[in-house]
C-alpha cells in the first residue's frame, strides 16, 4: 500500500512505498504427501519417525509458525521469463475440502518480500509423483459412530490470524516476522439425516435443547491408492449448527457445523507415549 502524502495540490503529484509483504492463495489437489507438508507450516510442530515414514503433526504454542520461501516460475516463452521468488512465506490460512469428486487444499499465504531470479531448466526441477484423494477414499467417524456412508461433503479450515501490520517495526519497509495471533479451527460436514442423533449432540440432551454443550471426537481419513495415509484427528468438537432443511421429496441431508476447540489427544502407536 502507498501512504498519503499531504499536499495543497488539488491533485496529488506524488506517492510514498508505505509497509510492503505480497500475500496470494495456492489450490492444489489433496495428495497425502504435499498436504501433510502445509499442514506442517499451518500447524508448526511436527514428530516424524522414520521407521515406516510416520509424520505426527500437530497445532503448537508458539506464535511463531515455520517458514518456506516459494519459487514460481512465471514461463510464456518471452525475453523477460524469470523466477518469483516469495521469502518468509507462512501460510495463513488452509482449507480441506471434498465433496462429490476430488479433494482440493486452498492455502493463503503470507511472504515476507518477493524478488527474482533466472528461470530454472526443466531439469533442474524434480515434481514427486502425487496421487489425488477422491471422494471414495475418505471415511469419517464422530465419537464412536462411523459416518462414512451418511458423508456426503467435508470442510476444514484453519485461520491463522496472521496481519503483516503485526510485524512492523522502524528501519525496514518489510515486516520483520509474521506471527500468528490465534488459530481459529472450524468444520463443516453434510451427512444423510437419520433420525435425530446430530440434534441430540446440538441440543445437549435428547429431550430438547438445554444449557448443556456434548463435546465429542471427530476424525477424517484419507486413503491413496498408494495407500499412504493421511488421519485428521479433532479431539473436542462441537457442534453449533445442526440444519436439517426439508425440499420436497429429496433426500434429507443435515449441515453440520463444527467448533473445534483446545484439547490434547494420546500418541498414535509408534511415537512414544504422551
Amino acid at each position: 500500500p502507498n501512504l498519503e502524502v499531504p499536499t495543497f495540490e488539488e491533485t496529488p503529484n506524488r506517492v510514498k512505498r508505505g509497509l510492503y509483504s505480497p500475500s496470494g492463495d495456492l489450490e492444489i489437489a489433496l495428495d497425502v504427501n504435499s498436504i501433510s507438508e502445509f499442514l506442517y507450516f499451518a500447524l508448526g510442530s511436527e514428530t516424524v519417525v522414520t521407521e515406516g515414514e510416520k509424520y505426527l503433526i500437530y497445532a503448537g504454542s508458539s506464535r511463531k509458525l515455520p517458514s518456506f520461501t516459494a519459487y514460481i516460475g512465471k514461463d510464456d516463452g518471452n525475453p523477460n521469463d524469470f523466477e518469483h521468488i516469495f521469502y518468509g512465506c507462512v501460510i495463513t490460512k488452509i482449507n480441506i475440502k471434498l465433496s462429490d469428486g476430488l479433494a482440493t487444499a486452498t492455502l493463503s499465504i503470507q511472504a515476507q518480500k518477493d524478488g527474482k531470479d533466472t528461470l530454472k531448466s526443466e531439469s533442474a526441477i524434480t515434481i514427486a509423483d502425487s496421487y489425488p484423494i477422491a471422494f471414495y477414499e475418505a471415511e469419517t467417524e464422530m465419537g464412536s459412530t462411523d459416518l462414512t456412508a451418511r458423508t456426503t461433503s467435508f470442510e476444514f479450515e484453519l485461520d491463522n490470524s496472521i496481519k503483516p501490520e503485526n510485524g512492523q517495526a522502524f528501519g525496514s519497509m518489510f515486516p520483520y516476522k509474521l506471527p500468528s495471533s490465534g488459530k481459529a479451527p472450524t468444520i463443516k460436514s453434510d451427512v444423510f439425516y437419520e433420525g435425530y442423533d446430530m440434534l441430540v449432540k446440538f441440543w445437549g440432551s435428547s429431550s430438547g435443547p438445554t444449557c448443556g454443550t456434548t463435546y465429542e471426537a471427530y476424525k477424517i481419513v484419507f486413503t491413496d491408492e498408494e495407500e499412504n495415509v493421511l488421519t485428521l484427528i479433532f479431539p473436542k468438537i462441537a457442534l453449533s449448527t445442526a440444519s436439517a432443511p426439508v425440499e420436497g421429496t429429496d433426500e434429507i441431508k443435515q449441515s453440520l457445523e463444527m467448533k473445534v476447540l483446545k484439547s490434547t489427544v494420546a500418541k498414535p502407536t509408534g511415537f512414544g507415549t504422551g
